[in-house]
């Protein structure tokens, strides 16, 4: 029972992992992309 409940934790904190690093890499190209106009 403890093996598949650290399954379920290991995979459901690589799916977060994973969803941050893809948000984080959307606001950096973003940030990159349109913060040039802001400062203009």
């Amino acid at each position: 029972m403890s093996i598949n409940y650290n399954k379920i934790c290991d995979e459901s904190l690589m799916e977060s992992a994973v969803g941050f690093r893809n948000v984080f890499k959307i606001n950096r190209t973003f940030v990159l992309g349109y913060f040039p106009f802001f400062t203009q």
